[in-house]
């Protein structure tokens, strides 16, 4: 059974797959490949009576992806990447080769450490093309997954391995409290959960390791429905220029080089950050390649210098 689905499926029709899902129509995908939508239309249906299950129907205008459909474009996607690079690679003598590396990232990593490595990058390998993607953790992962972007750096709570991608240990952010010098938390020696409850919030955007974590710790000490929130910020940046501003205390993982940035330096609108590893433990922030996916030279060069002056803080 599994030789005869194997001997049935083509690169093309995966091919064919992957760009229904980028285009979002069989006539588009059809104008893309020059072929025609029928021809396009057998290409699906092709997988899927070689896997035996439906992987896309149509509601009114819309694709929509089942289950397996969705399990199966996460899986192909690199591959049809994957087979373009080799193509471009090989089409060229090595040293006109073109070289790119794509990145993604968290706005706080690509603010604070990442600028160090970067600059350093371009100028010892001027000659390749970088092309930076400024993201939330989940969904720099879910790009290298699919093939969109080369590697990740991004941020989880577990150490639960994913099948796919191979990781390396950049740092760990600390969990902080982040309060204005001028507010009264900033000097205290101690803090509870009932202390930091009692005082308005500026908290993470839904969804994002810090706020899973704030919701986890609160809800487990039956106090996340006393907490007064005045802002939801989707990007760190964002909440801690609203923590400066006076809205209210907030809790989340925070790089160093970002709390030496906004650190008080003696001025009543700079801030203070108390250490609640203790309470809320630490976000891992690491690096995400896949695991299939040959890594050149200049790719593993750029990890080499990540890891150095992460690790040389």
């Amino acid at each position: 059974m599994e030789t005869r689905r194997f001997k049935q499926l083509r690169f093309r029709q995966l091919r064919a797959f992957v760009e229904l899902a980028a285009a979002g129509s069989f006539a588009a995908v059809a104008e893309k490949l020059e072929l025609s939508v029928p021809s396009v239309w057998q290409q699906v249906r092709a997988l899927e009576k070689a896997f035996g299950c439906e992987l896309v129907h149509t509601e009114g205008r819309r694709l929509v992806f089942t289950d397996r459909g969705q399990l199966l474009l996460n899986m192909s996607a690199p591959l049809v990447k994957g087979f373009d690079e080799l193509v471009r690679t090989f089409s060229h003598p090595p040293e006109e080769a073109h070289k790119q590396l794509s990145l993604a990232a968290p706005n706080i990593a690509l603010t604070n450490e990442l600028p160090g490595p970067l600059d350093r990058f371009r100028r010892e390998y001027p000659e390749v093309e970088l092309r930076l993607v400024d993201r939330g953790s989940a969904a720099c992962i879910e790009l290298v997954e699919t093939g969109e972007v080369d590697m990740a750096i991004a941020g989880r709570l577990d150490e639960d391995p994913l099948p796919s991608l191979r990781t390396e240990r950049v740092t760990r952010y600390p969990f902080v409290l982040m309060c204005r010098a001028d507010h009264e938390l900033a000097e205290a020696t101690r803090l509870s959960l009932k202390t930091i409850a009692r005082h308005p919030f500026v908290i993470p955007g839904a969804g994002t390791n810090a706020r899973m974590r704030l919701d986890e710790v609160f809800t487990a000490a039956d106090l996340r429905q006393q907490l007064q929130v005045v802002m939801e910020a989707n990007t760190k940046e964002l909440l801690l220029s609203y923590v400066q501003m006076g809205f209210g205390v907030a809790v989340a993982s925070m790089s160093p080089v970002a709390m030496k940035r906004f650190g008080a330096d003696g001025g009543r609108d700079g801030l203070v950050f108390h250490d609640l590893s203790r309470l809320f433990g630490h976000e891992n922030i690491d690096l995400f390649v896949r695991k299939s996916r040959y890594q050149p030279p200049h790719e593993r060069a750029f990890c080499d210098m990540l890891l150095e002056a992460c690790r040389g803080r």
